[in-house]
């Protein structure tokens, strides 16, 4: 993020979690999605699925269309899993008011200017909720704090 921006949708991340090796799932789906962990987490299994949309309702379809062919083994591996997490991530945005102190050597600091920022506004038709439902899946949301960044300062080479 650059300048001044408001919160926004990134992606929806599907997070499978079970009591048994996820790897075969993740093999099964790694051709129509992309995998971003499959492994062991303390002691439960994770498999953790991204595939991207304009939103986040598109993206749950998306996602759930992965899972819908699923067959044998696959199916029995999601169909057993603890938990089935559709998790919406947004990133909060960022605002950079600069205070200036008035008048001058009063120690009364004011913001000049307001940061103009909107809301980011989301909404799930009742058909998607349903099919997560008919999935075994539940929603949850993650909004990402502001990211700082630092430019690095390159040294001159001799």
């Amino acid at each position: 993020m650059t300048g001044m921006e408001g919160p926004r949708f990134i992606t929806v991340d599907l997070e499978v979690w079970s009591k048994t090796d996820l790897a075969p799932l993740a093999k099964a789906l790694e051709p129509r999605s992309f995998v971003l962990y499959v492994g062991k987490v303390k002691r439960k299994f994770l498999a953790s699925f991204e595939a991207h949309g304009a939103s986040p309702e598109d993206t749950i379809w998306r996602l759930l269309g992965l899972v819908k062919p699923l067959r044998g083994r696959e199916r029995k591996l999601w169909l057993q899993a603890e938990a089935r997490v559709f998790n919406i991530g947004f990133e909060s945005g960022n605002a950079l008011m600069l205070l200036h102190e008035t008048p001058t050597g009063s120690g009364v600091w004011k913001a000049r200017g307001r940061p103009k920022m909107r809301a980011c506004e989301t909404s799930l038709g009742t058909d998607v909720l349903q099919a997560v439902v008919e999935a075994r899946g539940t929603v949850t949301t993650t909004v990402y704090p502001p990211r700082r960044e630092v430019r690095s300062k390159r040294r001159k080479t001799s």
